[in-house]
């Protein structure tokens, strides 16, 4: 897990190359949802999941597009839902041990 220390020294360092400043809580939060789209393209759901929406726009995209709050995917291929919350419990498991994080999916929107 990133350190406070850690966090507040690229929030300054962000600021002082001209960018805003970031509150270190938005900065630590993107640094979770960096760690799980890692464990998502290193599982089988990188090829029945496509990521779409402000995180994406901000990750692929624009580097400087806002911060977004979570993670939105469409389904490339018709998948059992069972299936998707097994690897996603896979993939948290992963990023758990390979980050010292404690991943939870506390709402999973269907829609």
């Amino acid at each position: 897990m990133i350190t406070c220390r850690a966090l507040s020294e690229i929030s300054k360092r962000i600021s002082k190359q001209g960018g805003r400043q970031i509150a270190e809580g938005v900065l630590e939060h993107d640094y979770c949802l960096a760690w799980i789209l890692v464990g998502i393209a290193r599982s089988p759901l990188r090829d029945i999941l496509a990521f779409k929406g402000g995180t994406a726009l901000k990750k692929c995209y624009f580097a400087d597009y806002r911060f977004s709050a979570d993670l939105d995917f469409t389904l490339l291929k018709e998948t059992p839902w069972a299936e998707i919350q097994s690897l996603l419990a896979t993939v948290a498991n992963d990023v758990e041990r390979a980050s010292g994080m404690e991943i939870r999916f506390d709402r999973l929107d269907r829609s």
